[in-house]
């Protein structure tokens, strides 16, 4: 089997981690690891939750994938990944490496999360899992790269059963093409990660953002018009720190 890297995206406690395990552990990949963000992350991690830590965390393991993929080991990347500029920079990493890329979403309902989460012996937040559920960028609905290769819902389907159907899909998987060129496509991507630097740093410095449900939709309503009205990202950055700045103000 050719080498690859695969995005598990998904929110907390949703499975990904017993997923990608199973995945690695196919005897039908000869070599293959599982990077895990959750190795830089530990209980205090999220008791004391700073979104700016997550740029860290995100990049150890962003190196890690990169160094497995350098030696000539294939990669399951077990994070939440659930902006669309995230699955892009692993998109783009994978190619550069010429290896195949594919998303694996895993689908399991909010609700369900929420209680295996409850079950863990060191569970997160409630409202860190939530919180990601609202920002989840849903994996193919704005680009076709994006699409999943398999969706599995872990409360409906086992985590081997599911194993199976990767490796399946995958065997059956075409190297894509280098990444798009395109304007839209770039100005997409350097919006999106423009905005979310801003995000990290009003989260960071204003806790009561943190839980307002608003705040997802502004980011996506200022993309949305940005990219549609070809805005510079400066000024779409300008434009969100007003409108958040406007809910801080009530």
């Amino acid at each position: 089997m050719k080498q690859f890297l695969l995005a598990v995206c998904g929110i907390p406690a949703s499975g990904k981690s017993t997923l990608a395990k199973a995945i690695a552990a196919r005897p039908e990949i000869p070599r293959a690891a599982v990077v895990s963000t959750d190795r830089w992350r530990d209980s205090e991690y999220y008791r004391e939750f700073r979104p700016e830590n997550e740029t860290g965390v995100r990049m150890a393991a962003f190196q890690q994938s990169a160094r497995l993929l350098e030696e000539g080991i294939s990669v399951v990347h077990d994070d939440t990944n659930y902006y669309v500029s995230m699955r892009h920079e692993l998109r783009t990493l994978a190619l550069e490496n010429g290896c195949l890329y594919a998303v694996v979403y895993v689908s399991t309902p909010l609700d369900v999360a929420l209680d295996w989460n409850r079950q863990r012996e060191q569970p997160l937040p409630p409202d860190v899992i939530s919180r990601i559920s609202r920002r989840l960028d849903i994996p193919g609905e704005k680009y076709a790269w994006d699409t999943p290769l398999v969706t599995v819902n872990l409360s409906e389907e086992n985590a081997e059963a599911a194993s199976v159907r990767v490796v399946e899909a995958l065997r059956e998987l075409r190297p894509a093409d280098r990444p798009p060129s395109s304007t839209r496509v770039s100005t997409h991507m350097e919006l999106d990660l423009a905005m979310r630097s801003l995000m990290t740093e009003m989260l960071s410095a204003n806790r009561a953002l943190r839980t307002d449900t608003r705040v997802h939709a502004i980011r996506k309503r200022v993309l949305k018009w940005a990219v549609r009205e070809d805005v510079d990202a400066s000024d779409a950055v300008r434009v969100l720190e007003s409108e958040l700045r406007r809910v801080l103000e009530g």
